[in-house]
């Protein structure tokens, strides 16, 4: 007996009409955040705030960038200005001196004995 081999894995199951789960929580927090934006506001700063929130939240839920989602790109940019781009390199004073061997410390050891026999030069 066979069994089917699954295929297209990697799509998202649409489970609310056309949306994704992803897309219906993305839209579902844009439209909860305007409610309570919509009873602290004034009607003209509403607008505005319907167009920046609602439309953040609707670019969040639909558009991609480089066939990856949009919160993708979010976090790549709050990481970019978070951890900082220019680096320093600082001598650190914890490094003990003893427990670095170079080369010529391992010459010296060679050039004092001499075999196996324990002969000094």
């Amino acid at each position: 007996m066979q069994h089917p081999v699954p295929q297209f894995i990697e799509i998202e199951d649409k489970v609310i009409g056309p949306l994704t789960i992803k897309q219906f929580i993305y839209l579902l927090v844009g439209a909860g955040v305007l409610f309570i934006l919509k009873q602290i506001s004034s009607l003209p700063l509403f607008i505005l705030e319907v167009l920046v929130i609602g439309g953040f939240f609707a670019a969040l839920a639909f558009l991609k960038f480089n066939d990856r989602p949009m919160i993708y790109a979010v976090f790549s940019l709050v990481t970019f200005f978070k951890d900082p781009t220019f680096r320093v390199w600082n001598r650190s004073p914890e490094i003990r001196r003893s427990s670095i061997r170079t080369k010529k410390d391992k010459d010296k050891k060679k050039d004092t004995y001499r075999g196996t026999s324990g002969e000094r030069k």
